[in-house]
């Protein structure tokens, strides 16, 4: 809904409104991180789930190589998958399949062995840091482990309403099964 968003918003507050590419986007995502860490040469992978697109870049020090705009976002994927409110098992199945679909270019292009670090970014991945936190895992650090132990819980729950997780704000029970 971009086209009816920009009229009124333009008009609302006086001036041009650009929007940029996903390929923009994740470039000031890969600088913005870039600047956050301390300057070395380390080769860096940089992941940002948005809530309609993910980007995902490759860069050394803080400088971009690789970068990319992928349509896959926790907000879209929420509504698409889970927009029952519910989480079952065959909705995050549905889910999976279909962003392994849009991301599979990203496995030949993303492979381990260009990257030293990897570094999540933006509200999705501090989400799941908080939860994690919450729950006694180690501060910044996301594994498959506790993200198989939130998809556990995120199942038990079976519903946004039954969700009760420390870390978890209120704003973020509606998307984060499809940001998981």
């Amino acid at each position: 809904n971009r086209d009816a968003f920009l009229g009124p918003a333009m008009q609302n507050l006086g001036f041009q409104i650009d929007v940029i590419s996903g390929l923009e986007e994740a470039r000031l995502i890969y600088q913005g991180v870039a600047q956050a860490l301390p300057p070395t040469q380390e080769r860096r992978s940089v992941i940002d789930i948005g809530g309609r697109s993910t980007e995902l870049i490759l860069g050394q020090g803080r400088e971009p190589k690789i970068m990319e705009s992928y349509r896959v976002g926790s907000i879209a994927w929420s509504m698409r998958y889970f927009g029952d409110n519910q989480f079952s098992k065959r909705s995050f199945q549905m889910a999976e399949i279909a962003a392994k679909a849009v991301l599979d270019e990203a496995l030949t292009l993303y492979t381990r062995d260009q990257w030293d670090v990897a570094y999540g970014s933006a509200g999705t991945v501090n989400a799941v840091v908080d939860v994690l936190v919450a729950a006694g895992w180690p501060a910044g650090l996301i594994n498959q482990e506790g993200l198989d132990w939130l998809l556990d819980k995120l199942l038990t729950s079976q519903s946004t309403d039954r969700l009760r997780l420390a870390g978890m704000r209120e704003d973020r029970k509606a998307i984060i099964g499809g940001g998981v």
